[in-house]
């Protein structure tokens, strides 16, 4: 990374600071949805809340080594390296290639929708991690529950569920300008079928009619 280069001007005052090469464009460059959360803090402790749950549920917990340490640091790795952060989960592990490391687990609808119960509470508790305890921005929480969403149903791998795509592409860096260009797109898709982003009731059945699972969101509204 390039070092600002810092002139004395006359009478000995400093000169305007000029900033060169990376430095520059990281300073000019939208804040990344890591940034904005609070940085890996925040993600920590979503996963924490998440695995807590997880202990104590029937169905996941064998699933799962006795020891959860290396899965809790290995997941808060992943998703703070996926929504812009250091790149430290490939460093170590390389390509995430989620699908590959779940298929010797027999994961079906049951198990795909508890995953998502518990990481869903986590995500609805969730608050910016600058020790002001703000809630998480809109567009921001709802991006983060299309994501989980998405890869929960990548990963299952029962003969009968329903099939899936290749999945998710590899960790890119999301910046929060990119977050409320999808959710504007989100609301113009809605509104290409007369469907008001606020009636919920509504989405949900032009979802559902589109072959999307929306058990954990109707859980949501009971």
């Amino acid at each position: 990374m390039s070092e600002p280069n810092n002139v004395v001007g006359e009478g000995g005052q400093p000169a305007r600071v000029i900033l060169r090469g990376s430095l520059r464009e990281t300073m000019k460059a939208p804040p990344t949805v890591y940034r904005t959360v609070g940085g890996q803090d925040f993600f920590d402790a979503l996963v924490d809340r998440f695995y807590d749950a997880v202990e104590r549920d029937p169905l996941l917990r064998p699933m799962y080594p006795r020891d959860l340490r290396g899965s809790r640091e290995r997941l808060a790795g992943f998703l703070a390296q996926y929504w812009g952060g250091p790149p430290r989960y490939s460093e170590k592990r390389g390509h995430p290639r989620l699908r590959m490391r779940h298929l010797p687990f027999a994961i079906g609808p049951a198990e795909r929708d508890a995953w998502m119960e518990h990481m869903t509470a986590s995500l609805d508790a969730a608050t910016l991690a600058d020790g002001t305890g703000r809630p998480l921005p809109a567009e921001i929480r709802a991006a983060m529950f299309d994501h989980f969403d998405n890869a929960a149903t990548h990963l299952i791998n029962q003969p009968d569920a329903t099939p899936v795509d290749e999945g998710p592409p590899a960790p890119a860096v999301l910046s929060v300008d990119d977050i409320k260009a999808r959710m504007a797109d989100g609301r113009r898709r809605l509104a290409e079928h007369d469907i008001p982003a606020r009636d919920v009731e509504q989405r949900l059945a032009w979802k559902e009619a589109r072959g999307v699972d929306t058990t954990v969101e109707r859980r949501g509204l009971e």
